[in-house]
């Protein structure tokens, strides 16, 4: 028996969008004007105090690191010589 041939069918585009995409372009008037109020509201910090709050950050969170770094170096060294 022969198989039919599938007739192929061609859909037109008619502009129907299943999720809008809008946003791709750029921000949308409401949340242009909802992040200008934000920018207005928010506290002034001049450079040295911008640089103040980076140091203490980093001297916060870099003893953690260190110890982070530390244990995968630990474990490493243990494995390099109890796998050898």
């Amino acid at each position: 028996m022969k198989k039919k041939k599938r007739k192929e069918v061609y859909y037109e585009d008619h502009g129907q969008t299943i999720y809008p995409m809008s946003f791709l372009d750029g921000m949308t008037p409401e949340e242009a004007e909802e992040l200008e109020k934000k920018k207005q509201n928010r506290p002034l910090v001049t450079a040295s105090e911008r640089w103040a709050m980076m140091r203490a950050a980093f001297s916060v969170y870099s003893v953690p690191l260190l110890i982070l770094v530390g244990a995968f170096g630990l474990t490493a060294l243990f494995l390099y010589f109890f796998l050898r």
